[in-house]
């Protein structure tokens, strides 16, 4: 019998764990942060520059009319790009034959095609080693969990994972954009057709209307499928096993789940603002305390008792649980 959620998901032990663990091996989760780290990918910076971007907007409309300013630079930005558009594709045309000396519209376009190419493949490179490395991450988190030392060979071991984890990534990502288009589809028809018809009210209804259904519906699918990469790293799960039971193991307890998170994910920033180094110690501590909250949750209580991590680090007013019996010697009775 396993852990309740709420017994299991306790943020003070977690951190309590994550941080025992980090102590006992320092170097493989380093190592396996600054991995995970650099295969994160390149979203980060277009997300606050769009951020950045949104703010201006809005501390320059705060005194000139609010939404109908904002709703107005929305029609004036849609007029422009339809006048824009025709003479766009000849524009880049002329500046890069201009950037290529001349070259005839054949060579530019193998070169751009062969630009696209080799970006493909740098794409599917760092997929195929964030599919590798990440499963491997969470078994290291297990194995510093259970037996209070962690090796290298788990963190670059787990190439048995790879394709499942890749089946699960695609998976989750065609049920996040199928969420994603579905519940832009109210708003998204109201603010483009309020763009097409110059419509102000109607634009500002439809970009109201995106956030409020847009917004709610990835964040309850995001943390409906949170436990799946742990399910298919862990448990051997196959991709379509690991969403069923990931949005089982997720029911009823979004909220706690979505605090719990929010938490660790306040520690790691809190770390990436110590020179941005810091976060190669916080992630360790947070990521390894959620994998312990997980194995609670779905291993059995006898098996997450003998933990290395339960034994020396129990629950305040919780008495330290005994070590394991010492083996018995070879040739004594059973």
């Amino acid at each position: 019998m396993s852990r309740s959620f709420d017994e299991a998901f306790n943020l003070r032990r977690a951190l309590d764990h994550g941080w025992a663990a980090f102590k006992a091996a320092p170097a493989p989760l380093i190592v396996g942060a600054l991995l995970m780290q650099c295969s994160e990918g390149g979203g980060g910076g277009g997300g606050g520059n769009w951020g950045r971007a949104l703010q201006q907007h809005g501390s320059d409309d705060s005194g000139s009319g609010g939404s109908a300013a904002l709703g107005t630079r929305l029609l004036e930005t849609g007029r422009e790009a339809r006048q824009r558009a025709s003479g766009a594709f000849q524009d880049l045309y002329g500046e890069m034959s201009d950037a290529l000396g001349g070259l005839e519209p054949a060579v530019i376009v193998a070169i751009v095609a062969l630009v696209a190419v080799l970006g493909l493949v740098c794409v599917l490179a760092i997929f195929a080693f964030r599919c590798w490395i990440e499963p491997g991450w969470y078994r290291l988190h297990r194995e510093v969990l259970v037996q209070g030392t962690g090796r290298f060979g788990t963190l670059f071991g787990a190439w048995d994972a790879l394709l499942p984890l890749a089946g699960w990534k695609i998976l989750a990502g065609l049920v996040s954009l199928g969420t994603f288009l579905l519940a832009a589809i109210p708003g998204g028809a109201c603010l483009a057709w309020g763009l097409v018809r110059e419509n102000t009210p109607l634009a500002v209804v439809g970009g109201v209307l995106v956030a409020l259904i847009v917004i709610p519906a990835l964040w309850y699918v995001s943390l409906g499928l949170w436990f799946g990469p742990r399910l298919v790293a862990l448990e051997g799960a196959r991709p379509v096993a690991a969403l069923e039971r990931s949005w089982d193991l997720s029911r009823n307890h979004r909220w706690r789940l979505f605090g719990f998170l929010l938490v660790l994910m306040l520690v790691q920033i809190a770390g990436f603002c110590l020179l941005c180094i810091g976060i190669l110690v916080t992630r360790p501590i947070a990521e390894t305390g959620a994998t312990g909250a997980f194995l609670l949750h779905v291993r059995p209580r006898q098996e997450t008792d003998a933990y290395w991590s339960r034994r020396t680090r129990p629950d305040p007013g919780e008495p330290g649980l005994a070590p394991p019996p010492p083996a018995a010697p070879m040739g004594a009775p059973g």
